[in-house]
């Protein structure tokens, strides 16, 4: 009984010990960034099968935020972030969450925001361009007015470490970054 009470407690030790040293040498957690970009007016054209989202009065910087567990919050010039796109999303677009005023579109006799995926944005004369196709299959989208609209932008999982290549907050890139705690 006594041996066995030894073995015992020298398998907890060992197991402790395996433990602790696993959780000890993890690396920390990656910072996976969220991102809102805000304009308050825009609209939704069509041209041939395809659509755009055109966003004007923007908001001249971009709210971004980490998941947990870091929870860091800053924001990003408009500029720097269009400009810094493809560092991030490379050729694979992310998905966006389009919410605005009016919201339109009804599923389930509610009024729902858009799930769309956003690619090749242009930033030309005080407007923000996004080609766009809806993520809800059998969801037509239609052209219409938008105003007061938030975009919620969130890279995909697997490539999250990609955007992290977008340095947000390097001085050498001189890019404003205030940062809230």
């Amino acid at each position: 009984m006594f041996r066995l009470s030894i073995k015992l407690t020298f398998f907890s030790l060992f197991i402790t010990t395996i433990m602790f040293s696993t959780f000890a040498a993890r690396a920390p957690e990656p910072l996976h960034y969220l991102f809102v970009l805000s304009a308050e007016q825009g609209h939704i054209i069509q041209l041939h099968h395809k659509y755009q989202l055109v966003l004007t009065k923007l908001d001249p910087n971009v709210l971004w935020f980490t998941d947990r567990p870091n929870r860091k919050a800053g924001f990003v010039t408009l500029a720097n972030f269009i400009e810094r796109w493809h560092i991030g999303f490379k050729n694979i677009p992310p998905n966006v969450g389009l919410v605005h005023i009016d919201m339109s579109y009804q599923y389930a006799n509610q009024q729902q925001p858009l799930a769309l995926e956003a690619s090749q944005p242009r930033l030309i004369n005080n407007k923000l361009i996004f080609k766009i196709k809806s993520l809800i299959k059998h969801q037509q989208l239609k052209t219409q007015q938008l105003k007061n609209i938030k975009l919620f932008i969130d890279p995909p999982a697997a490539r999250l470490l990609d955007f992290h290549q977008m340095p947000l907050a390097t001085p050498q890139l001189n890019i404003p970054i205030e940062q809230t705690d």
